[in-house]
């Protein structure tokens, strides 16, 4: 925990030496906001109806995915990004020479991003909260895990993207593919049931669909664990795969890397 911290410590002294960017980070929150609150309100004598059983707020309901995504981004790309520009500045070579495990290392390299996003998520509730979302605190608890383990099925996919990026240095189109697909089946701006039937079936295989819905009952209905006990149970099931898968591939990727001596080859 040690060497995460000391990590987590170095991205956050380099990323305050660009105190305008952190400012603008957050203020560009409220900017991104004020349109799909204007949006949702518009549209919320027709979908009020359609977002029922996930709060009946529609402004609510956008907000969580909005949320949603930003925290899949960053479990998703964050690993990514920190192998790639390691290999590219020699970082990641030179860590490897140290007594650091392999995922310390990854870990700590994506740390501040994640928490970074977590901040940033907790503002966006709170402007949600200000301009009306009625929001269950005392579920914020129940909810914080299950969007925990959202984060966990896609960090899993993003040590995929990192493996093909040790192997292949590229990823190709697969980020954009994972998330598109994530925000148009995963229910972000509407419920999955209003999917038309013949791809409504892809939305059993996207992590998003369990995870976001579960958030939604807990944080905006304020409806009991036993009540999503389901979709909490897939994300889980969906997590524990995601990861298997991921951390298989990348020792694959990195153990072939280092065979071939092109670790610090971009």
């Amino acid at each position: 925990m040690y060497k995460i911290a000391e990590m987590v410590r170095t991205s956050w002294r380099i990323a305050r030496s660009y105190k305008m960017n952190l400012v603008f980070s957050i203020l560009a929150l409220f900017f991104t906001t004020i349109p799909f609150y204007l949006v949702a309100h518009a549209m919320q004598p027709m979908m009020g109806k359609v977002v029922q059983q996930e709060g009946g707020d529609y402004f609510g309901f956008v907000l969580l995915g909005l949320i949603a995504i930003s925290l899949l981004t960053t479990a998703l790309t964050s690993v990514y990004q920190a192998v790639s520009g390691s290999i590219s500045s020699g970082w990641l070579e030179a860590q490897l020479g140290t007594s650091t495990s392999m995922p310390v290392l990854l870990i700590g390299m994506s740390a501040y991003e994640f928490l970074w996003t977590l901040l940033r998520v907790t503002v966006l509730l709170l402007y949600g909260w200000t301009l009306g979302v009625h929001v269950h605190w005392s579920s914020i608890a129940l909810g914080l895990p299950v969007l925990l383990l959202l984060c966990v099925a896609y960090y899993g996919l993003g040590l995929v993207l990192a493996a093909m990026y040790l192997a292949f240095r590229t990823i190709g189109p697969l980020q954009s593919v994972i998330v598109t697909g994530s925000v148009l089946l995963g229910g972000v701006y509407y419920p999955t049931t209003v999917i038309p039937s013949w791809i409504q079936s892809l939305s059993v295989v996207v992590p998003m669909t369990y995870g976001l819905r579960a958030t939604r009952r807990l944080v905006l209905d304020g409806a009991p664990w036993a009540a999503v006990q389901t979709d909490v149970g897939m994300i889980a099931a969906i997590a524990v795969l995601m990861m298997m898968l991921g951390v298989a591939a990348f020792q694959l990727s990195f153990d072939h890397a280092r065979r071939r001596g092109t670790l610090s080859m971009y």
